[in-house]
């Protein structure tokens, strides 16, 4: 029998729109029994043997991990067995530090918004790096657009400061893309879906920050820096956030715990069908 698991933070519970029964009955087209676990009920023993155990009961084997959350350890009881992960921890973390994010993405040669990070946060110096205007204070591993200001004065800085405490960055606010973002969704090695995100009143277009998502027809530029930069993090599922500048576009954010309702809502673009779809033919060799 095909057999994976998925795992979660318990926290997930809390949402309304958690996916657990969609994303099992996607896999079981393709004969895959998938588990649903989370990381609080997980507890691992090491030396001189080693298993892991979900709520006192000792995992049997499985085929392959999906991660939908950050956890070294058990991602790497996995890994080093040679079990699948989807997605490795080294790459979510690089997705979900997002300085690591755009010293890789830099290093690749990807356009990304000049970004900043420093321990000595000074407002009249950082005005000096952006050419006195308006930037952006993100907490560095934040998710969803929270923790995300966009700062008009000192003021505005020191809130922002005292919100998001000393785990933060500094970004070039692009105004071309105000209100506005394309989010595309990558698996393996092809482009899984797109949508608009736009608010119209917020220069944040999250979904989760009450952003609306409108069809989006995907050219190769915006396909190919989304590709490249999943390829870059070493992820194999992402969502890739892309900003418009004036003469083309920049990498704002790469997700490697992306959500799909954005693109639910408006498409008939099943994502969790294609991430089984992909998972069968990189474990199983099908497809």
């Amino acid at each position: 029998m095909k057999r994976g698991l998925i795992l979660y933070p318990k926290s997930t519970t809390n949402s309304l729109s958690n996916a657990f029964s969609w994303l099992k009955q996607e896999a079981s087209c393709f004969d895959i029994q998938l588990d649903i676990l989370f990381f609080e009920e997980i507890e691992l023993v090491y030396g001189p043997n080693y298993y892991l155990t979900v709520s006192g009961n000792q995992l049997n084997q499985v085929d392959f991990v999906v991660m939908r959350g950050y956890h070294e350890l058990i991602s790497l009881h996995f890994e080093l067995q040679g079990i699948p992960v989807i997605n490795s921890y080294a790459s979510m973390q690089l997705s979900h530090n997002k300085m690591l994010t755009h010293q890789t993405l830099t290093i690749n040669n990807i356009p990304t918004p000049k970004s900043i990070f420093t321990q000595n946060a000074n407002y009249l110096d950082l005005c000096k790096e952006f050419q006195n205007q308006q930037f952006v204070v993100k907490q560095i591993d934040g998710s969803k657009g929270e923790n995300v200001f966009l700062v008009h004065s000192e003021e505005e800085f020191d809130k922002a400061i005292s919100k998001i405490g000393s785990s933060c960055m500094f970004q070039q606010y692009i105004s071309t893309s105000f209100g506005r973002d394309i989010r595309v969704w990558v698996i393996g090695n092809r482009i899984a879906g797109c949508v608009l995100r736009q608010s119209d009143t917020s220069f944040l277009s999250n979904y989760s920050q009450g952003g609306k998502a409108l069809h989006f027809d995907i050219n190769q530029e915006v396909a190919e820096l989304a590709l490249r930069s999943t390829h870059a993090l070493g992820l194999e599922f992402a969502g890739v956030d892309i900003l418009f500048d004036q003469v083309g576009y920049y990498v704002c954010e790469v997700n490697g715990n992306a959500g799909f309702r954005s693109i639910s809502s408006i498409s008939d673009e099943n994502i969790p069908y294609q991430l089984f779809e992909y998972i069968n033919k990189r474990v199983y060799g099908f497809g």
